[in-house]
């Protein structure tokens, strides 16, 4: 019953998000990249049109082999900077399961490869990263199949009835986070747009049921081949989401390590207080004036005290410097030991006491006879 309650809130927040499925036939869908109904590469099936915007779009697909739901991103062909082929990057050497071994070193070119056996090798990839499952191309675009995810943490931090999480859950989200992003950037990239629409956990229905770090578009590999740290480049554009950029980005700095940690320092706060004071801006210049503005005392008011303490960790790093992952999981388990958290408890989601509440109920709109 418990995991069915689950599955019902998953159905209605993506049906608020974007309202009744859009089964559109070929001709409604003709402005489209493809049309549902469509199969690609004779297996995968488009079910849902559930994103869009620039360039590409994000459907549930079905594998018609075994019935499996995934996600299905897929891009024109022809785009400069393409993010799908940045993806398909990441996912080459973060994804669990498979390791392209690709005859180029350019990720421009990867999507343009035929794919062949030769080219893959088994590895154990990381737990954080959704599964990967094929690319492929037809004549006009470029697409992957991923692993289907549940609601975002963003989603899930909205359902709350105070719109943020409790100390429990907000840590252990934070350390997932932090593990993931380590693991990201042991395999050489830096995410640069780390945010709680990135994050999300598996569909309930799936064995693969933990927090998950995703969309890769605007990731950069920060190493060389050689393994050293490519220099700070002294000019670059802005990157990331102006609600949880670092200031390095906002003044449009080369960003490293140290920056996807001080966005995970903004989220870790958005989780524990539901809003950051610049949440409610648009312009980006006066959102970067506004963090110039805030101490971290101002930011970190009624948080456990090892809050601040993480921000100065992360404030002292240069450009090539490691983060200390280990002192910052150590802060975050000092926090969960005093809260007597443990780390397999239930996230805020999957209470009872939340599930059965009339916030709940409102903001996922289903029936009461689920709580039964």
């Amino acid at each position: 019953m418990h995991k069915r309650m689950l599955q019902v809130i998953e159905e209605r927040i993506k049906y608020e998000r974007k309202g009744p499925k859009q089964g559109k036939s070929v001709e409604e869908n003709a402005d489209g990249i493809c049309a549902i109904g469509e199969v690609l590469k004779r297996r995968w099936k488009l079910v849902e049109l559930i994103g869009s915007g620039g360039f590409g779009e994000v459907y549930e697909a079905a594998d018609l082999v075994d019935g499996t739901r995934v996600a299905l991103k897929i891009e024109q062909k022809g785009i400069e900077s393409s993010a799908l082929d940045v993806e398909l990057s990441v996912y080459s050497v973060f994804a669990d399961g498979l390791l392209f071994k690709l005859a180029t070193s350019d990720p421009s070119q990867h999507l343009k490869m035929g794919f062949c056996s030769k080219h893959v090798k088994w590895c154990d990839g990381s737990k954080y990263c959704p599964s990967f499952y094929d690319y492929g191309s037809t004549d006009t675009a470029v697409f992957i199949v991923i692993q289907l995810l549940g609601p975002s943490l963003s989603q899930w931090r909205r359902c709350m009835p105070k719109k943020c999480f409790t100390v429990g859950t907000a840590i252990r989200c934070a350390h997932q986070i932090l593990c993931a992003l380590e693991e990201l950037h042991e395999a050489g990239y830096i995410h640069r747009d780390i945010k709680l629409s990135n994050i999300a956990p598996g569909l309930v229905s799936d064995s693969k049921f933990g927090l998950f770090l995703f969309d890769f578009g605007l990731c950069r590999k920060y190493i060389l081949d050689n393994g050293v740290h490519k220099d700070e480049r002294a000019s670059v554009g802005f990157r990331g989401t102006s609600r949880y950029a670092s200031i390095n980005a906002h003044d449009c700095k080369d960003l490293s390590r140290r920056d996807d940690m001080m966005s995970l320092f903004y989220v870790t706060v958005e989780m524990f207080t539901g809003k950051l004071p610049w949440c409610r801006m648009k312009n980006r210049n006066e959102i970067a004036a506004l963090k110039k503005r805030t101490s971290v005392k101002t930011l970190c008011s009624g948080l456990p005290h090892e809050l601040p303490l993480i921000y100065n960790h992360i404030s002292s790093l240069k450009f090539k410097d490691k983060p200390g992952y280990d002192t910052l999981k150590q802060y975050f388990d000092d926090v969960l030991s005093r809260e007597k958290v443990k780390m397999d408890d239930p996230f805020d989601w999957q209470r009872d006491e939340f599930l059965t509440t009339e916030a709940a109920k409102r903001m996922t709109n289903y029936c009461i006879s689920y709580f039964s």
